[in-house]
């Protein structure tokens, strides 16, 4: 796992630094309101509660999976305008404040935990040559999580209420719509009050469609 974070760093910083060039080549990034952008963004996710343990005689992994929601609002900042295929490639940086309930089974008891998540990425977005209206977003970065409640006082009791980890994704807007998928990898050990040698870490696999304002 740690060559995917490390490859998922390289790609951000290449990213930024296509970003800087065509900056340095002279054309105008402008910051102001009217290149934001909101919206509301809805969805599932199939979760999986990654559980590894590591034993003399190798590591046991077991992975815990449920089908879970998501709900909230976004803001997307068109970056800058690049001169491409299409007047509408640009680059900009998307944030979003979900309400995520990431359930999972362990045998046949339902776990639910609600988190409040906040991402945060750096979107390329390519539109499509002679239309005006269809564009496509590759979409990487850091993913923030605080639990807030959960099934069996799970916060409390056996899970960390602080997830860190990365998220990558492709979307498609035709004029206001908006539909996506995205996998997000947890990078933190969210198990509670274990030995070095156990380790849970929660990553989901999410569909979302929403509308712009």
């Amino acid at each position: 796992m740690k060559k995917n974070i490390i490859s998922a760093m390289l790609l951000m910083h290449v990213a930024l630094c296509a970003y800087a060039q065509s900056e340095a080549e002279g054309k105008a990034v402008k910051f102001d309101l009217k290149a934001v952008t909101f919206g509301v963004r809805t969805g599932c996710a199939v979760n999986a509660m990654q559980s590894i343990t590591v034993r003399d005689d190798g590591s046991d992994t077991k992975t815990f999976e449920g089908v879970g929601w998501q709900v909230g609002g976004s803001a997307y900042y068109n970056i800058q305008t690049m001169a491409g295929i299409s007047p509408q490639d640009h680059w900009g940086i998307e944030t979003s404040l979900l309400f995520s309930n990431r359930m999972y089974y362990t045998g046949s008891y339902l776990n639910s935990l609600y988190y409040a998540e906040l991402p945060v990425t750096l979107v390329y977005a390519y539109g499509i040559p002679f239309t005006k209206k269809l564009n496509i977003k590759w979409q990487l970065g850091p993913y923030f999580g605080v639990g807030l409640a959960g099934s069996n006082r799970a916060f409390a009791n056996s899970i960390r209420r602080f997830n860190f980890g990365l998220t990558g994704g492709l979307g498609m807007e035709f004029g206001r719509f908006f539909v996506g998928s995205s996998y997000s990898y947890g990078a933190l050990n969210v198990a509670r009050n274990t030995s070095s040698k156990h380790t849970q870490r929660l990553n989901s696999s999410d569909l979302t469609i929403g509308w712009n304002f």
